[in-house]
């Protein structure tokens, strides 16, 4: 039961991270029949819709590989200019396209097409010079030699693919060429936009240890040899395979739209946040009589007020607010502790506590996976929930509320908060006394602080997920003004 558990999660959380690419394989294969016979896309080969298949996916979710800048520099970010950047990145997989059939179908007009889209893409590229822009830029290289050979020797490779693929020999043609250009588009549209500012920023910095910086290749040298050798095995399988399965041609073209989409998952993986910026909303029933409070949030020593019994799906926000970072454990390791060379003093690093204890998102307990779905808080060993106070003693009780549970804890045992209450689910309600030691807070909970009778309510808001330490420990915290409106 623990492995198929273990399972299922694995598949819903592939699912939800590679959606857009799964919706385009389903689109896609949709479209093949839609294909007249004879148009220049429903070739045998599968080029053409391959590349097609990949401009699609490069807008959805490409973005350049093969360095960053310096992590403790904030980049510039534009809608328009990211929107240009993944133009530029969509047309690369076309005009190599273009190229090659130009020879290899021995169709002139390409040439003029290709031309142009070629063209398109520096000057796509200049008008998003501003995405990811960064403030420092040490001298070294501008870059010049990267549009000499994307102007000028990929378009003369890609015509010599083309006139090689035309000669008809066997293993050459049919295996190698196809592989080589599918290898080929994949490194060029996901370097294309590289900036060179940002390999002359490492370079300057250098390492930690004073070692001098060298780039990491790994990831540009998968997305060519890992797309091609796919596809060199593809080919050849179904040659193997000739006397038992149909040759492999356009109506089977769903397959090379499969082979492109798993290629562009492994190569543009769904970012992994390092903590998520999480907001505690004091919140009030709706309809009681609770006073509210305008002004600067309350802290959580502050003697609490207003009534504990309460529907947590019957609730209202008021206008105080707490921040609340939260770390995802065992996410991104090489980005905190980087190798390069710090360019000021660090801030200390953000705690991640409040009056509970520590918190965090820890992996998934059967998958072992990252996840960023439910606060896992190590409480401090109860020593808030009894403390003697001027002589006499004063019990706090801390109440987590879940508002929505799953369906099996809906039919398990039910309890009530106290004698009188009405009973609920057990996973309703999580009570923190001296003998729990974690607890666990999901988007929409309610924690209640009760004391003496009176109590203060928070809903916990699970916010935006943060992919850089710097810029967790450079979180400001958010202000009354940042939510209402002037």
């Amino acid at each position: 039961m623990r492995a198929l558990t273990g399972l299922t999660r694995r598949v819903k959380s592939g699912v939800a991270e590679n959606l857009s690419l799964i919706l385009l394989f389903m689109a896609m294969t949709g479209a093949q029949t839609l294909v007249p016979v004879g148009n220049p896309v429903g070739r045998d080969d599968l080029l053409p819709w391959m590349m097609v298949t990949l401009s699609i996916a490069t807008f959805l979710r490409g973005f350049p590989i093969g360095g960053t800048h310096h992590p403790q520099l904030t980049r510039q970010h534009t809608r328009t200019g990211a929107f240009m950047r993944s133009i530029a990145m969509l047309l690369v997989p076309l005009a190599c396209l273009f190229w090659h059939d130009a020879t290899f179908l021995s169709e002139p007009l390409y040439l003029a097409i290709a031309a142009a889209v070629t063209l398109g893409t520096p000057v796509m590229l200049a008008m998003a010079r501003h995405e990811g822009r960064t403030a420092w830029s040490p001298p070294g290289p501008k870059g010049i030699m990267r549009w000499v050979l994307f102007l000028f020797a990929l378009p003369l490779f890609c015509l010599a693919l083309g006139f090689v693929g035309q000669l008809g020999i066997p293993i050459i043609s049919e295996v190698t060429v196809p592989s080589i250009l599918v290898g080929l588009v994949f490194v060029v549209t996901a370097t294309i936009a590289r900036r060179p500012q940002d390999a002359r920023q490492r370079r300057a910095a250098g390492r930690k240890d004073g070692q001098a910086w060298t780039p990491d290749r790994f990831p540009v040298l998968l997305a060519f040899l890992g797309p091609g050798f796919g596809m060199a095995l593809l080919i050849l399988l179904f040659k193997v395979l000739g006397d038992m399965v149909r040759p492999l041609d356009f109506t089977q073209a769903f397959i090379g739209v499969a082979h492109v989409c798993v290629w562009a998952a492994v190569i543009w993986p769904r970012p992994v946040a390092v903590a998520r910026a999480c907001l505690l909303w004091e919140v009030v029933p709706t309809g009681g009589s609770d006073k509210t409070t305008d002004g600067e949030a309350v802290g959580f020593e502050k003697p609490t007020e207003g009534a504990l019994r309460f529907n947590p799906n019957k609730t209202r926000r008021i206008n105080l607010v707490h921040a609340w970072v939260v770390p995802v454990r065992e996410a991104r390791i090489g980005d905190l502790d980087d190798p390069i060379r710090d360019l000021w003093p660090k801030r200390a690093p953000f705690v991640p506590q409040h009056v509970l204890g520590e918190a965090s998102f820890e992996p998934d307990p059967i998958t072992l996976q990252t996840q960023d779905k439910e606060i896992t808080v190590r409480l401090q060993s109860g020593q808030d929930v009894q403390q003697l106070d001027a002589g006499d003693v004063q019990t706090r009780r801390l109440v987590i509320l879940r508002a929505y549970v799953p369906m099996k804890l809906r039919r398990s045992k039910r309890k009530a908060t106290y004698r009188w209450d009405q009973k609920v689910p057990e996973g309703t309600m999580q009570i923190l006394d001296a003998s729990v030691d974690t607890a666990t807070l999901q988007n929409g909970d309610i924690l209640i602080s009760s004391s003496e009778g009176v109590a203060r309510a928070y809903e916990i808001e699970i916010g935006a997920p943060i992919y850089s330490r710097y810029e967790a420990e450079a979180f400001r915290p958010p202000q009354l003004e940042d939510y209402v409106k002037v």
